[in-house]
């Protein structure tokens, strides 16, 4: 019993931790929404500054490396 209750706590994510995981996917859509606009504000300055580099730096802006294209769904959704 006891074997099993430790093996739950340490390999389980707990109900309560489920819940709310559920709940903030169901909810806080505008909280993502607005974390995410941050999130590309950042990584289009970093993008702008590193294009003013020309010594070997490639930079892609809003378009998927060649090497990644297979994941171009992914991409069009992090970037949107």
């Amino acid at each position: 019993l006891m074997g099993k209750m430790v093996n739950t706590a340490l390999s389980c994510t707990p109900p309560i931790a489920q819940m709310a995981g559920r709940a903030a996917i169901l909810n806080d859509s505008a909280e993502r929404d607005a974390v995410m606009a941050k999130f590309r504000t950042k990584v289009e300055l970093l993008v702008a500054e590193l294009q003013k580099f020309s010594d070997g730096v490639s930079v892609y802006g809003n378009q998927a490396p060649p090497n990644v294209q297979d994941y171009q769904d992914t991409w069009t959704q992090v970037t949107s």
